[in-house]
């Protein structure tokens, strides 16, 4: 039983080192994507590694306005408004957020990164259909949704591994 315990153990601490490259790799990405964002508001001639051709183009979703408050907030809550940010801050904190909570292996914290997972569905869902109204390709775009697809699937396992430790411990604690 010890050994069955220690490989999951050691199964939910590489499956949380996947979990932190992937959100490190998310941070990377959406401070990218502000960086681009931010060049090209201030240099209309900027032209971003990631625009390819007009097909391709990340400057192009920048042009639309959908990068700012996911594309609603500024005509709800005002333009104005403290939470009508740039949709990559939202991205640097949702990945940090994960980041973080990332490190820690108890059923509480792994469960709140599985909310985090589930809310990026939807949203994931939403920018895509965004990108399909546009016909275009944001290859930025599709590197977050890779991760919040890379990180979803993580947090699952993580969350069956950690519910199997939880079982294990219970079973233990009724044969003492």
């Amino acid at each position: 039983m010890v050994a069955k315990t220690s490989s999951l153990i050691q199964r939910l601490r590489n499956s949380s080192n996947w979990a932190f490259i992937w959100a490190a790799l998310g941070i990377f990405v959406s401070a990218y994507a502000y960086h681009v964002e931010k060049e090209f508001t201030t240099n209309k001639d900027f032209v971003a590694t990631c625009d390819i051709n007009s097909f391709i183009s990340c400057t192009k979703v920048v042009e639309t306005g959908h990068s700012t408050g996911f594309g609603f907030i500024g005509s709800v809550l005002g333009e104005e408004s403290i939470l009508n940010q740039k949709n990559a801050v939202y991205g640097m904190a949702m990945y940090s957020v994960f980041l973080i909570l990332s490190r820690f292996r108890s059923p509480a914290f792994v469960r709140f990164n599985l909310y985090i997972a589930y809310s990026l569905i939807p949203a994931t869902l939403y920018f895509l259909s965004i990108l399909f109204r546009l016909r275009t390709l944001c290859l930025v775009c599709i590197l977050t949704y890779f991760v919040n697809g890379a990180l979803f699937v993580n947090t699952r396992r993580r969350k069956g591994l950690v519910d199997q430790m939880e079982r294990s411990e219970e079973n233990n604690n009724k044969r003492d």
